[in-house]
């Protein structure tokens, strides 16, 4: 049943981590999807869409992006996030590109 399931989220703080990605999600314009920085992959500059989905250890389905990294089934806070183009990992703090000053 599951053979079709991609786990895409993996190695985390217990596995040298250590800095805490934080975002003040209490409105959607403190938000990383709402006026915050832009959000690529480091490795091959693919940016995820709305739609876009990552899978937890626990099964559970979402944008990780949406919470910073955390997932709302289990609560785990993921350090690194798993390109679903490229399949490269990188630390999830990577991904947020601040805008140029204009």
């Amino acid at each position: 049943m599951f053979s079709s399931l991609r786990i895409l989220e993996a190695r985390d703080a217990r596995r040298g981590g250590g800095v805490d990605v934080r975002f003040d999600l209490s409105s959607k314009e403190g938000s990383p999807r709402h006026g915050g920085p832009r959000i690529r992959c480091p490795k091959c500059g693919w940016e995820p869409d709305r739609e876009s989905r990552w899978w937890c250890t626990c099964l559970h389905s979402w944008n990780t992006f949406d919470t910073a990294g955390r997932c709302p089934g289990c609560g785990h806070q993921w350090m690194d996030t798993c390109c679903l183009r490229c399949h490269q990992w990188s630390p999830h703090r990577d991904w947020y590109e601040d805008e140029p000053e204009a």
